[in-house]
């Protein structure tokens, strides 16, 4: 007799009898065993006469199906059947980063087919009071596992209370050393742009970091523009530069006296309207953003790694939690994710 089914304590003929075996009753239906347990489970490939057929054998042998196993094996068919939530938490709610759908829905979708639910949550100052509570609420829900990021503000740390939960933040690094981390390996996507430039003929590239953009693009921008020019005679005197919104005039400056024939820009934002775009605009450019304006000639674009973040981030808390309830020690995992040229355009 399979799991889930229940052996009434009195049947029609005898009450010493037992029911005859799914199998026997698929021969007398000439169907097979599988097709006598998905009926009884109610399984939708089972074609609704032969369910039919099945169920009437089944009842009139004594059969009756446990309501609890049931409700969950339907459950299961609907991708409804969670054994795990996870929980989200960023510094704004998700309705207000549409940007990052991509990476909400390829988390969930990969996260159902766990059996994960994911349920999202904010908070709006990282006191220790307000993160304490957010803690509380997850313990209160048995939530062992969280998902922390993309943030809109740079933290050096967060006061969490971090030993109940396993985690994973998206784009970042503490020091901390329970936290894992899935974010973009901006040092190759430079590489890769620069790579682009190379064919476009260019050998002097500007790196610039726009402080409207991501800020944990200055050190791989810094990184990249001394790799670049190590030892290279004839090198930008600063070929490292950040924007500030209260000083345009100093990029205009940097402009003229680097003379670089290429860009690398963190963002676009506010560069392209303004007084000094013209200096750039018809300059080849790798343009890092995530969110950018309207394409502009020899610009190289780049698609943020957003629908492998999602679901590698939910594996990674899947690895953690499996290995906690098996007492394995934990240990700390990086991966860092390519993104894909999305756009060129030649001028």
């Amino acid at each position: 007799m399979m799991l889930g089914i229940k052996q009434p304590s009195m049947l029609c003929n005898s009450c010493m009898s037992k029911p005859p075996s799914q199998r026997k009753i698929a021969a007398q239906l000439g169907v097979s065993a599988s097709t006598v347990s998905r009926a009884l489970h109610q399984d939708p490939r089972v074609a609704p006469e032969t369910s039919r057929r099945i169920l009437e054998a089944l009842k009139t042998q004594g059969y009756q199906l446990d309501p609890v196993v049931s409700a969950g094996l339907s459950r299961v068919r609907r991708g409804s059947f969670y054994r795990e939530t996870l929980a989200w938490c960023t510094d704004q709610p998700r309705a207000e980063k549409e940007w990052l759908k991509p990476l909400f829905d390829s988390a969930e979708e990969f996260g159902t087919r766990g059996g994960y639910q994911i349920e999202y949550f904010n908070f709006e100052k990282p006191t220790k009071r307000e993160l304490k509570r957010l803690a509380s609420i997850w313990q209160a829900r048995g939530i062992r596992g969280v998902i922390l990021g993309p943030f809109n503000n740079a933290y050096e740390e967060l006061p969490f209370p971090w030993e109940p939960f396993a985690w994973v933040v998206l784009g970042h690094t503490w020091v901390n050393h329970s936290i894992h981390v899935v974010g973009r390996d901006f040092l190759l996507d430079i590489r890769n742009g620069i790579d682009w430039l190379r064919a476009q003929g260019c050998q002097r590239p500007g790196f610039i970091l726009n402080r409207t953009g991501n800020p944990f693009l200055r050190t791989p921008l810094i990184q990249s523009a001394f790799s670049q020019y190590h030892g290279v005679s004839d090198a930008l005197p600063q070929p490292f530069f950040e924007v500030k919104k209260d000083r345009p005039e100093a990029f205009s400056n940097w402009l003229q006296i680097n003379q670089p024939d290429s860009l690398v820009l963190s963002s676009p934002e506010g560069l392209f309207d303004s007084s000094i775009a013209s200096r750039f605009r018809k300059l080849p450019t790798v343009q890092l953003s995530v969110s950018s304006p309207a394409p502009q000639p020899n610009v190289l674009l780049f698609d943020p790694p957003y629908n492998s973040a999602g679901p590698t981030a939910v594996n990674i808390l899947h690895r953690l939690i499996t290995n906690r309830e098996f007492g394995l020690p934990a240990y700390q995992q990086s991966v860092l994710l390519t993104s894909n040229l999305n756009q060129t355009i030649q001028g």
